[in-house]
């Protein structure tokens, strides 16, 4: 099963590459129409705060990875019938899906490098204390929605809906928690956002600054803590799962 997944994985790369191309052709084609000088910025931004653009761009695929083992919903009898443990199944798909997110997070920052520089952007860019914790941070929050994803779309019933509700809850919550709601559902959202991958996304800087905060610090080692909870609760899950 996990040279479907392979198979699969690269299938989608190949066509974000194509897409991505076409994307920077079409924005080389209005800057040659319109062309600019670049914006003479001075400001010194972090590497990490571009990470998490990346992130951003990232959960497109994660939301694709992340339903890969609902896809073997319609064939458990072939899937889970075989002479081996449903974790060493579900392994395979989390590794592969692993080398993928990884792959496409990568790419993606280089995608994002060159649209700068070869549409001339230029702005100093900063690789402090803070920016390193950011890149971390940034591939967790990654790493956590699609955990979140496999968790909540590996069940029958879950599984037609799971990214409607993934993503416009993410979205709510991180919308609702930039307005004061009242002592009550304050504590809620803020609550909630403990385990929503885009509140993590906000609290990385984007521009430089002298160090990495306690704040930052924490939020990088929870999203980790977050994402091997969710991956944990698809594992039971799936273990779970008759028939």
């Amino acid at each position: 099963m996990y040279y479907i997944e392979v198979l699969r994985t690269t299938r989608v790369y190949w066509r974000y590459l194509i897409v991505a191309g076409i994307l920077y052709l079409i924005a080389g084609f209005f800057i040659a129409i319109f062309p600019h000088g670049g914006p003479g910025d001075t400001t010194r931004y972090s590497a990490g705060g571009h990470a998490a653009g990346v992130a951003f761009i990232c959960l497109i695929f994660a939301s694709i990875a992340g339903s890969s083992l609902s896809r073997h919903l319609d064939h458990l009898d072939f899937a889970l019938t075989k002479p081996r443990d449903r974790t060493a199944f579900a392994a395979d798909i989390f590794g592969v899906d692993l080398i993928g997110l990884t792959v496409f997070f990568f790419t993606t920052a280089l995608i994002v490098f060159v649209f700068h520089v070869g549409l001339g952007e230029d702005h100093p860019l900063a690789f402090d204390t803070a920016s390193w914790y950011g890149i971390v941070l940034s591939f967790g929050a990654v790493l956590a929605w699609y955990a979140i994803v496999q968790a909540i779309s590996c069940d029958r019933e879950a599984a037609g809906w799971a990214l409607a509700v993934v993503w416009g809850t993410a979205i709510g919550l991180y919308i609702f928690g930039a307005f004061n709601l009242g002592p009550g559902l304050n504590v809620l959202i803020t609550t909630l956002n403990f385990i929503n991958p885009l509140a993590y996304l906000r609290t990385i800087p984007f521009e430089a600054t002298t160090g990495a905060t306690v704040s930052l610090v924490v939020h990088t080692f929870a999203i980790y803590l977050v994402a091997a909870a969710a991956g944990l609760v698809a594992l039971i899950r799936w273990q779970r799962m008759e028939i």
